[in-house]
C-alpha cells in the first residue's frame, strides 16, 4: 500500500468516501438505491518515451503538448545513453515534473542492456527497452500507461484514448 502511486492511492480513497457517503445516506432512507461506481470520462494516465539525450528537446516539445491538453498525465523519460545531462537540461526536466529512468533502472540484467548497445543503433535499442519501460512506469504509477515516440507534438487531446 505505501509503495501505491499518489494518485492511485487517493483515487481510491475517493471512490471509498463516496461509497461511505451513499451508504450513509442509504442508511437514514435518504436514497433508494447506491448508484454503481461510473469510471471516470477522463482517467490520471501516465506516458512514456525513451531518448538519446541529445533527442531530449524533442521530447519536451511533446511534453509540454501533451500537458497542454492533459494536465493529469504522468510523463516518464528512459535515457538511453549513459551521458548525464546538463544542468540546464535536468533543470528543464525538473520543473515540469518528469520522471527519469536509466537503464539499469528497468530491471533489464547489465549483460543484456550491454549486449543490446553492441547489438542495435539508437532506434533499435529504443524499440528493444519499450516492454521494461512500460512494465517499470506501470510499476511505479499503476495507471494506464502508453509509450508515444519522443518526437511527436500534440495539437489535441488524446480523448478517445483516455475515456
Amino acid at each position: 500500500e505505501e509503495n501505491t502511486y499518489p494518485v492511485r492511492r487517493f483515487a481510491a480513497q475517493k471512490q471509498d468516501l463516496k461509497r461511505q457517503r451513499f451508504s450513509l445516506m442509504n442508511g437514514l432512507g435518504m436514497i433508494e438505491k447506491i448508484p454503481p461506481v461510473m469510471p471516470n470520462k477522463s482517467f490520471p494516465f501516465a506516458v512514456c518515451t525513451i531518448i538519446a539525450s541529445n533527442y531530449l528537446s524533442r521530447a519536451l516539445v511533446m511534453h509540454d503538448s501533451l500537458k497542454a491538453q492533459h494536465p493529469e498525465m504522468d510523463f516518464w523519460l528512459l535515457v538511453i545513453d549513459d551521458t548525464p545531462l546538463a544542468p540546464p537540461s535536468s533543470e528543464a526536466v525538473e520543473r515540469r515534473g518528469i520522471h527519469t529512468l536509466r537503464t539499469e533502472e528497468i530491471g533489464l540484467p547489465p549483460v543484456e542492456i550491454a549486449n543490446f548497445r553492441m547489438a542495435y543503433d539508437l532506434t533499435e535499442i529504443s524499440t528493444a527497452f519499450k516492454p521494461w519501460t512500460l512494465q517499470t512506469v506501470i510499476k511505479h504509477t499503476g495507471l494506464h500507461v502508453f509509450y508515444i515516440d519522443p518526437d511527436i507534438e500534440f495539437f489535441g487531446p488524446m480523448t478517445g484514448l483516455v475515456e
